[in-house]
């Protein structure tokens, strides 16, 4: 039976963050594309008397990518101009599409961060 361990030699140093080292989050959007506003789902008696719509006493936001997520496709078009002299002149496809069809940049990326960050397995 063959037993993986690591290397690894073992630090002095305590686990988490260190000392000094400058924590980075998220930022809040300024202006969310949405805004859902969650209240009680009762009424107070007070509010029989004296309807009123609450305060907002906290703000949290979520990220997410909507379901289901489509691919676009484009297609790109090479065009050529034949100038006064008779020279034929023909522009050039961009560098990411070299072939018929082929994965644009957003697409290459993300399946680069799933397989080298997440380390979900390109085949099963």
């Amino acid at each position: 039976m063959l037993i993986t361990r690591s290397l690894r030699e073992k630090s002095a140093k305590p686990t988490g963050g260190q000392i000094g080292h400058k924590g980075v989050t998220l930022e809040m959007a300024s202006e969310p594309d949405f805004v859902e506003q969650h209240s009680l789902n009762f009424a107070l008696t007070v509010e029989i008397i004296f309807p009123n719509r609450g305060t907002v006493t906290e703000t949290r936001q979520s990220v997410d990518i909507p379901l289901p997520i489509q691919a676009i496709v484009t297609e790109h078009q090479v065009i050529s101009k034949k100038c006064s002299c008779g020279q034929c002149c023909e522009a050039n496809f961009p560098k990411h599409v070299r072939s018929n069809i082929s994965y644009g940049p957003n697409i290459r990326a993300i399946v680069t961060y799933f397989s080298c960050s997440q380390y979900v397995p390109i085949k099963d």
